[in-house]
Formats: structure tokens, C-alpha cells, sequence
């Protein structure tokens, strides 16, 4: 690493270089970059290219091209040819944005998919800031997050195929923007960025800038207070694991047990044991359902398909007979 480089570009790096470690990823590692050509990408590009031989991971840079606008495929062909530039090989993959939720989450579920499926087991590495994290807080808040929600983005998350890493997660977009103009990078923006179409994008252009306004350094604390989330939602989820276990019997849980339970508690153990049964997370409102049946015994529908069933004191996840015509 350089001692010339202006002193917010070498922190950066130096921020890099920690993350790195902390993850456990060295020069023995290759790793997978999930790269648009913008600016927190390009800058994160750079930066693994410019780490100490001793430290930089092998990397390829892979550009999802969500098929959202006509010249998609061309921006993302232009993203790959500037890696390329950087002695960085790279590849575009083409993915389909379908399903439940927007098109905003449909294109993120496309996505990690499919960097899932071209990593094979490597390392991904994501371009994420704090002003990223700032942004999910606020949204997250806005729709009435619990804890969980609260602690937003993971540093390190797990997914079908792969594990991702966020090494930027606590660097302020300012900063990468310094290295983007000191390095003198082709940054490829992508329109849809500056749409306020989408939630996000109305966040981050203007209720962002207004909080920062009226209290400086909000964005700052809102990546803090995400951080201190995710240690109290980490250490609470422990405690429901260990209790889960203790109030198992057979293929459901003892009632009264979830009962006495502290709310934090109880409510985190019913959510995991609906994800584990059918793969995906209740709504708050069925959470609260499912506790109030505890107390009276029955069963409620959490969707066509299964059931939250508390009978003979036993509270339990099935699933349901399909009724055929």
C-alpha cells in the first residue's frame, strides 16, 4: 500500500485491508465481485486491485444485467471492459426479474441467485456503505421493523450456494467518491440510480439529505444504530435457540413453556420455527396470531399450504391437505 496516496484513500484501503482479515480472506482466496461499473463498485474494484500482493484475493468481476432498460446489456458489457482494464477478468450474466414484491426485490433475489450459482462456494463480494446501511435503516423503520429488521444490512450473510461479504459496509460513500476521483475511474451510472420510481432511490435523494440537514451525522448514527441492533438481535435469537430446543417434544414445542416465555423471546422462537417448516418468514400480525393461540389452543392458517396448529398443549407447524377437485 502506498504512503502517497491522500490520506481518505489510504483509509479506505486501510478499512479494506481490516474487513479482509476480519472475514478471512487472503491472497490464497478468490473471490467473486459483484460489479455494475458505479461508483461503490468501481472504487471497491480498485481498491482490491491496489491491497498488498500478500493480502489481495484472486477476483473476478460479474455484472447482473437485470434486463430493466433497453441499453442493459450494453452498460453492462462497457462495466466488464473497464475491470478488464484493471487486469481484472469478468462476465455478465443476464437474469430475469420475476415474482412477489416489486420489482426492486425480485431484481435483488435475480441477482444473489445468480452470483450464487457463478461463485460456486467462492466468496462474494458486495459494494454495500454505510450510507446503504443509513437507507435500509430508515426504510426498514418506516415499515415497522422489530429488532431484526432494525439491524439491516449483515456484514457477513449466507446464502443457498455461497457466503456474502460486505467489506465497505462501514465507509461513507463521500469516501469512495475521493477514491473514484483520485484514482480517475470510468464510473458507468446507471439511470434507474437517479428514478424516484422506486422507494430507495426517493430515501437516499431526499429524506437522507433533509435528516443530515436537521441532525449532522445522522447517517453515521443510523449505520451505528444498525450495528447495535444486530448484537442485540444476535444475542436474543441465541436464547430462543437454547429454549427451543429445551421446550421441544417430538415435532412441536410444549405451549405452555412458549407461554411463560418472555415475549421477545417466544415470538422469535414461533417466527424460526415457521421459517424452518415452510422456507419463508411469517408476517408480524401472524406472529402475534400464533401467540394468542397458545394461550386458547386451534389452529390458524399462515397460508394455503400450512398451519399453525396448538393442540393437547403441543404447538406445532404442519402442513395441510390440499383439497383436489
Amino acid at each position: 500500500m502506498k504512503k502517497t496516496f491522500p490520506p481518505r484513500v489510504r483509509r479506505v484501503l486501510e478499512d479494506l485491508a481490516a474487513a479482509l482479515r476480519s472475514f478471512g480472506i487472503d491472497r490464497d482466496d478468490r473471490v467473486v465481485l459483484a460489479y455494475s461499473g458505479g461508483l461503490d463498485s468501481a472504487a471497491l474494484l480498485w481498491a482490491l486491485c491496489r491491497l498488498h500482493p500478500h493480502r489481495r484475493p484472486a477476483v473476478e468481476a460479474v455484472c447482473v444485467d437485470h434486463g430493466l432498460r433497453e441499453d442493459s446489456g450494453a452498460q453492462a458489457r462497457r462495466a466488464i471492459e473497464v475491470a478488464r482494464s484493471m487486469g481484472v477478468e469478468g462476465r455478465v450474466l443476464r437474469v430475469a426479474c420475476e415474482g412477489e414484491g416489486g420489482v426492486e426485490a425480485a431484481a435483488r433475489k435475480a441477482r444473489y441467485a445468480a452470483l450464487a450459482r457463478v461463485a460456486e462456494g467462492r466468496p462474494i463480494l458486495t459494494a454495500h456503505t454505510a450510507d446503504d446501511q443509513a437507507e435500509t435503516v430508515l426504510y426498514r423503520l418506516a415499515k415497522g421493523a422489530g429488532l431484526r429488521g432494525l439491524g439491516a444490512i449483515r456484514p457477513q450473510a449466507r446464502l443457498e450456494g455461497g457466503r456474502v461479504l460486505r467489506p465497505f459496509l462501514g465507509v461513507r460513500r463521500a469516501a469512495l467518491e475521493e477514491v473514484v476521483r483520485y484514482a480517475g475511474i470510468p464510473v458507468i451510472e446507471d439511470a434507474t440510480n437517479l428514478s424516484r420510481r422506486y422507494v430507495r432511490n426517493r430515501i437516499r435523494m431526499d429524506v437522507l439529505p433533509a435528516l443530515e440537514a436537521a441532525v449532522p451525522g445522522a447517517s453515521a448514527a443510523l449505520a451505528r444504530a444498525a450495528r447495535l441492533a444486530q448484537r442485540d438481535e444476535d444475542y436474543l435469537s441465541r436464547r430462543a435457540a437454547r429454549w427451543s430446543r429445551r421446550l421441544q417434544r417430538g415435532d412441536g414445542w410444549d405451549a405452555r413453556g412458549l407461554v411463560r416465555l418472555p415475549r421477545a423471546l417466544a415470538s422469535r422462537l414461533v417466527r424460526d420455527a415457521i421459517v424452518e417448516a415452510r422456507g419463508r418468514p411469517p408476517t408480524a400480525r401472524q406472529i402475534e396470531q400464533v401467540l394468542e393461540l397458545l394461550g386458547r389452543g386451534g389452529e390458524i392458517r399462515l397460508c394455503d399450504e400450512w398451519v399453525a396448529v396448538c393442540r393437547q398443549r403441543i404447538f406445532s407447524i404442519r402442513r395441510q391437505r390440499m383439497e383436489r377437485d
